[in-house]
C-alpha cells in the first residue's frame, strides 16, 4: 500500500512538473512569435 501511495506521488508530481514545463515552452514560442512580428514591422516601417 505505501509503495502504491509514493508511486501515485511520484505520478501527479511529474504531471504536474510536465504541465509547467510545457505552460513555460508555450509562453515562449508566444513570446518569440510576438518579438518576430515586432521585428518585421518595425522593418516594414523604415
Amino acid at each position: 500500500m505505501e509503495v502504491s501511495k509514493a508511486l501515485g506521488e511520484t505520478i501527479k508530481v511529474s504531471t504536474e512538473r510536465k504541465i509547467n514545463v510545457d505552460n513555460l515552452i508555450k509562453f515562449m514560442t508566444q513570446d518569440q512569435e510576438v518579438e518576430e512580428r515586432e521585428e518585421e514591422e518595425a522593418g516594414n516601417d523604415e
